[in-house]
């Protein structure tokens, strides 16, 4: 057996404290076994990838090969992934480990062009929409993007809304874990040139009190016709 996959069997065998709110605190939370070897199933030595957040996946991302960018704001957690790694000679040479906030830290990233990313860091609001959105907008056409703690209403909203995305055909849900969906996007702009109007989840507001029902239905036909027409005198 190979010294990488040993170090795998180690990891998915879980136990490891990488996490922990202060220095002295030692916590073992992480992506579930599953989707660590999803990770590692699906991402090719060399891919572009990033995550936010760090622990058990950014050690998945070091032994799948990939040239992979963490942001995490705890600098013990960085610290406890590269004495775990030494210890088993796993290489990090590909891995970048970046202190700071994601809100602060993504939009000075680049833009180079992403095959996987992973969104799993802090799950406050807005910060869960600001990191798919600097994650994904630099996320080729074909790449994955995985979105963690779905069990928490951030990234539930966030899960709902790229399935809505399926119906358009920009978004394909690749697997689905009890807490984690994995989805490909399969066109290469995030925002159609329709904007809110385009999207699924976002094309129907809710009606304001008081609009009687035969107005209501004129401005969503005016309005989107209105769209279309824009769209098109855009891509000429």
């Amino acid at each position: 057996m190979r010294s990488g996959d040993i170090a795998l069997n180690e990891l998915l065998a879980g136990g490891w404290g990488f996490h922990g709110w202060t220095a002295d605190d030692s916590l073992d939370i992480g992506l579930s076994p599953e989707v660590l070897a999803f990770i590692v199933e699906r991402v090719r030595p060399g891919d572009r990838t990033l995550e936010t957040g760090s622990g058990y996946s950014t050690i998945a991302f070091a032994l799948a090969g990939a040239e992979h960018t963490a942001v995490s704001p705890v600098p013990w957690e960085h610290e406890r992934i590269r004495r775990w790694c030494d210890e088993r000679h796993i290489s990090l040479t590909g891995v970048r480990l970046v202190e700071g906030f994601s809100q602060d830290v993504l939009p000075g990233l680049g833009n180079e062009p992403l095959d996987f990313a992973l969104i799993d860091g802090d799950h406050s609001f807005p910060t869960v929409f600001v990191d798919f959105y600097y994650s994904a907008v630099r996320l080729r056409r074909g790449g994955l993007l995985v979105v963690d703690d779905t069990h928490i209403r951030t990234a539930d909203i966030l899960s709902r809304f790229l399935a809505s995305e399926s119906k358009a055909g920009r978004w394909r849900l690749e697997r689905r874990f009890p807490t984690t969906v994995a989805f490909m996007k399969l066109t290469e702009t995030l925002i159609e040139l329709g904007g809110w109007a385009s999207q699924p989840y976002c094309a129907h507001p809710r009606a304001v009190p008081g609009t009687p029902l035969w107005r209501r239905l004129r401005q969503q036909v005016r309005l989107r016709s209105r769209l279309r027409e824009v769209s098109e005198q855009l891509r000429r």
